[in-house]
């Protein structure tokens, strides 16, 4: 148990200059929320704020939210932060599966607590996120995007490329002339991206629909890069030779 407070302590930072707080305060930061509020917030910085979505015990925000490694967050049941403030007890973070197609954190799940605090991500990328009340615990999703480019379907080359932020993926490749070029990721959900005109460098992307682009007609090093919208269903694409 002193364990289990001291950690928690640690993770949702205190004020250091705020008073001492009276005991039922402190008992306060680590207890975990067994009722859902009215409303809840997830707060970026100040003055902006993602509204997530209520069904039941479970909030979830209605897209994918770009984050920073860098930043502080926090739940709050006040768009301006100024509510009951909710926190998790350590990153969110993926560890060795951070680099999987599509990411998923929900086992083990991280636990809620309720009182002064903030968490951060260990990742920067788009994230969806779901918080059960009923459990105290938080879920979390993004995806990672490659670039498949091929002649033979079989014999395809797929290159992971980098996130951005917020909501870019790039990387500066050696690519070949005449190649069928696509952005995918398909484990465990089958997502692709393709161009509305396959013989342009630049364009527009959809979400299962779009056409393999076939526009590098020269061999060299291109930087490509992709930005999606927070449903990650349209974009747009760019190939630009370095």
């Amino acid at each position: 148990m002193l364990f289990l407070v001291h950690s928690v302590l640690v993770s949702c930072k205190k004020d250091k200059t705020e008073e001492p707080e009276e005991e039922h305060e402190k008992e306060l930061l680590t207890k975990a929320p067994t009722v859902a509020p009215a409303s809840l917030y997830l707060i970026l910085s100040a003055g902006s704020s993602v509204e997530l979505i209520k069904e039941g015990s479970v909030f979830s925000t209605p897209v994918y939210v770009p984050l920073e490694d860098s930043k502080d967050y926090s739940f709050n049941t006040k768009a301006d932060g100024s509510g009951t403030t909710y926190c998790i007890k350590e990153p969110l973070s993926a560890y060795e599966y951070a680099n999987d197609d599509k990411v998923v954190w929900d086992d083990p799940l991280l636990e809620v607590v309720q009182g002064k605090g903030k968490f951060n991500v260990a990742r920067s990328q788009a994230y969806k996120l779901s918080l059960d009340f009923s459990k105290a615990q938080l879920s979390w999703q993004y995806y990672n995007i490659k670039l498949f480019y091929y002649t033979n379907w079989e014999q395809r080359n797929e290159v992971q490329l980098s996130y951005k932020h917020p909501l870019t993926f790039e990387k500066v490749l050696a690519l070949p002339a005449n190649n069928n070029l696509k952005f995918y990721s398909v484990n465990p959900d089958w997502y692709e991206w393709g161009g509305a005109d396959e013989n342009s460098l630049t364009g527009t992307l959809t979400l299962s629909g779009g056409k393999d682009i076939i526009a590098v007609k020269e061999a060299a090093n291109y930087k490509v890069s992709i930005t999606l919208n927070n449903s990650l269903a349209q974009g747009t694409y760019s190939f630009t030779k370095q």
